[in-house]
């Protein structure tokens, strides 16, 4: 069963290494890759049963010289493009409110013409 869906682990001391992370998650089964970043990385797992033992068992384990419990779970996919998207919307009714005629754009007799004209109705 190959899904790679990474497993998030966090609260690790920011000195910590890659090797270290692989160490960590050997046990519970093959590893496709580490994507690593200050203080958390994202463990790829190469099947997802893999991961849901790893995260049953490191949850919450105390980790590291300073003894931090880790913080394992599922990454949550797709809150990157939901924020982005929250974003644009967000930008997007500010203009509305703020600068209505930046949303117009000007016809070819002069005029301007709204480029919305339902807008939530």
């Amino acid at each position: 069963m190959t899904d790679l869906q990474p497993v998030f682990c966090g609260n690790f001391e920011y000195n910590i290494n890659v090797r270290e992370i692989e160490r960590l998650f050997d046990d519970f089964g093959p590893i496709e890759r580490v994507d690593m970043k200050s203080g958390y990385a994202f463990v790829f797992m190469r099947d997802s049963r893999d991961g849901d033992d790893a995260i049953h068992k490191l949850d919450g384990m105390e980790f590291g010289r300073r003894r931090r419990p880790l913080r394992v779970e599922w990454a949550k996919v797709g809150m990157k493009h939901i924020l982005h998207f929250m974003m644009i919307h967000f930008a997007f009714m500010h203009l509305l409110v703020h600068s209505p005629a930046c949303l117009c754009s000007c016809s070819s007799s002069g005029k301007a013409v709204p480029l919305l004209t339902s807008f939530y109705t």
